[in-house]
């Protein structure tokens, strides 16, 4: 069984968007983490609010669908990161040193940094790349 998992921007909008292609893959998966905890940091909703008023969603319902969806997993945690000066240089290295945009070296700083090596994610940077990154896509 897995210890912990950290849910990616991709996988909860495809957790929330009724008609994304993804949407049922992602139900499903999640019903299997039940005994699992499930991460995600703020910096996760930051950018799932971001994409869903793309789809063109308003704030109340956004709010809904991450209390609903999220905020009310019983096994939910929050991760976070501190920040210093070599916070930032690690996180300039990552960025440099692998395929990943800067918001997905953000994502997996954040893993890093609280012993998360699992991510749940329809993202292809993350799938291509997950044995070089020293993590496992679920």
């Amino acid at each position: 069984m897995i210890a912990k998992v950290y849910l990616d921007a991709s996988f909860v909008i495809a957790l929330l968007v009724d008609n994304h292609p993804f949407n049922v893959q992602a139900r499903q998966k999640l019903h299997k983490l039940v005994k699992t905890e499930v991460c995600i940091s703020l910096f996760v909703i930051d950018e799932v609010i971001f994409n869903l008023k793309k789809y063109g969603f308003e704030k109340s319902e956004i709010q809904v669908f991450i209390e609903k969806y999220i905020l009310s997993l019983a096994n939910l945690s929050v991760l976070g990161i501190g920040g210093d000066r070599e916070l930032l240089q690690d996180y300039l290295d990552l960025w440099v040193s692998t395929p990943l945009r800067p918001t997905d070296a953000v994502h997996l700083l954040v893993m890093r940094d609280s012993l998360v090596n699992v991510i749940a994610t329809f993202d292809q940077h993350f799938i291509d790349n997950q044995k070089a990154l020293g993590i496992k896509v679920l």
